[in-house]
């Protein structure tokens, strides 16, 4: 028997986490069209345990990436087209979107003719929401710019933004219609 490479196995579990997220946009969508059909003035909203930002797609080999890239985008707007709105849900991020921002703002003006300001590695997102949110209350919406999501079409691209769920900090993630 041949034995696999662990290039090999690294696609197949690609490949397989891949399907797996493919199935449950696939069965989201199919279970939220019949929900619709038997409650048509019901507002739908497919909450998705999950980012609607492919992360973990950027690093992967072209084939791959490019395969799942486009199918998620067809079943996204499939979701746009038939009205329904989804949600991508995240507990407990660890995103640095805004602690990215925060240390490019910090950099420009505290030490802008310099390279000694070193951004924290500490902090993170959703410890900076915080202290700005209460419970209830959510931040802005921002638009992601993250490389995995430049070929997403407008109407699709990706948002987010932080809630304060009292028990825990959220970061949802909608697409921008």
């Amino acid at each position: 028997m041949e034995e696999k490479s662990s290039e090999d196995t690294a696609t197949l579990h690609d490949i397989v986490n891949g399907k797996r997220e493919e199935f449950e946009f696939q069965r989201g969508l199919e279970h939220a069209i019949q929900l619709k059909k038997e409650s048509p003035d019901i507002p739908l909203i497919f909450l998705f345990d999950g980012s609607l930002i492919f992360w973990h797609l950027h690093n992967k080999n072209s084939a791959i990436k490019d395969y799942f890239i486009e199918r998620y985008t067809q079943l996204l707007q499939e979701f746009y087209l038939q009205d329904i709105l989804i949600a991508g849900y995240l507990s407990l991020t660890k995103n640095r979107d805004l602690t990215h921002l925060m240390n490019l703002y910090l950099h420009s003006t505290l030490a802008p003719s310099n390279n000694t300001f070193k951004p924290s590695s500490a902090i993170d997102d959703s410890l900076i929401m915080k202290f700005a949110l209460k419970p209830g209350e959510r931040s802005t919406v921002f638009k992601s710019n993250s490389p995995v999501t430049q070929t997403t079409p407008e109407h699709l691209h990706p948002h987010f933004f932080y809630y304060d769920t009292g028990y825990e900090l959220a970061r949802i993630e909608i697409p921008a219609h």
